[in-house]
């Protein structure tokens, strides 16, 4: 089996390139402003047009960075929660601590209190 260089993308490499590597063809201009207004407004529930969640990191690495996710894998994370943490649903109803910086639509969708 040959096997194919990977190239390594840090945050700072995608954010350069975030506008060329997104697959849903967002500016990152356009959500930087977004997300800053949803910042300054402390207001972080809501879709971008009605179909992403745009999150924006807190910049510890020295690079602030932009997340998008579909509306419809938000939805899904409960169970990506789940298979991945191996709680089976036997164990349910099961309380999980998750500190954030802020809460924001992703959370809200997965009905975290």
């Amino acid at each position: 089996m040959r096997k194919l260089p990977i190239s390594v993308i840090d945050k700072q490499i995608m954010m350069v390139n975030f506008s060329d590597l997104n697959t849903v063809c967002l500016d990152k201009d356009t959500l930087k402003e977004y997300s800053d207004e949803k910042e300054s407004q402390k207001y972080y529930l809501g879709y971008y047009y009605d179909e992403y969640v745009i999150g924006l990191s807190s910049g510890t690495s020295g690079n602030k960075g932009l997340f998008i996710t579909p509306k419809a894998l938000s939805k899904r994370l409960p169970g990506v929660f789940m298979a991945r943490g191996g709680v089976s649903f036997c164990d349910l109803p099961l309380r999980i601590l998750v500190c954030l910086r802020v809460f924001s639509q992703g959370f809200n969708d997965i009905n975290a209190p």
